[in-house]
């Protein structure tokens, strides 16, 4: 209550003065939860893909994405520091471990921190001056005082995919799911 308070000072204060078109709401504002749904349209070597995901981030701790086309789960993701467990509801096949394999599949150094910030709209250096990927954010203000992105598009010319995702149902603070139960039926994905 405490903190909310100061954050409401803080912005009445620079609004009175006329400032608050500067404010780093970064700084300010560190929810331990974000959530959205996002559309996304988009091609790998020239195949179109249009889907929907939603997305939940309990900071610094796991993330949870459900990827779906008109209502029908496709497939499900959760990562944490430490391990990944990826579900393909289509295939009938799942991956659970460590992020080596993806690294050595994507040829990317992805971590949780690089998607975390990916998907949060913070990239970090590492993701910015990378040449193999290109990341444009389009900002704006969401619940009056809190900049968020509400479009991405991500272009990596090495496997010829370009993605463009747009926000929606954006909420801070709101705990959603974070668990995957992968199925017995289901196969490890072999790499």
């Amino acid at each position: 209550m405490k903190k909310l308070l100061s954050f409401l000072i803080i912005v009445f204060c620079f609004s009175v003065i006329g400032e608050s078109q500067n404010i780093d709401t970064t700084e300010l504002f560190s929810p331990q939860w974000i959530s959205y749904k996002m559309k996304v349209k988009g091609n790998i070597n020239k195949e179109n893909y249009v889907f929907q995901l939603f997305y939940v981030n309990r900071i610094d701790s796991i993330i949870y994405i459900n990827f779906h086309i008109s209502g029908i789960e496709i497939g499900r993701l959760t990562a944490t520091p430490e391990e990944v467990i990826f579900v393909n509801k289509v295939k009938y096949e799942y991956y659970q471990g460590e992020y080596d394999h993806l690294i050595s599949r994507l040829n990317y150094p992805l971590n949780f921190y690089t998607l975390q910030n990916l998907m949060n709209g913070t990239p970090n250096e590492e993701l910015l001056n990378n040449p193999l990927i290109t990341i444009l954010y389009e900002y704006e203000t969401e619940k009056g005082t809190v900049s968020f992105f509400k479009k991405i598009n991500i272009e990596i010319p090495l496997i010829q995919m370009n993605f463009m995702g747009e926000v929606s149902h954006l909420k801070f603070n709101v705990p959603g799911p974070t668990t995957i139960k992968i199925p017995e039926k289901f196969t490890p994905i072999k790499f």
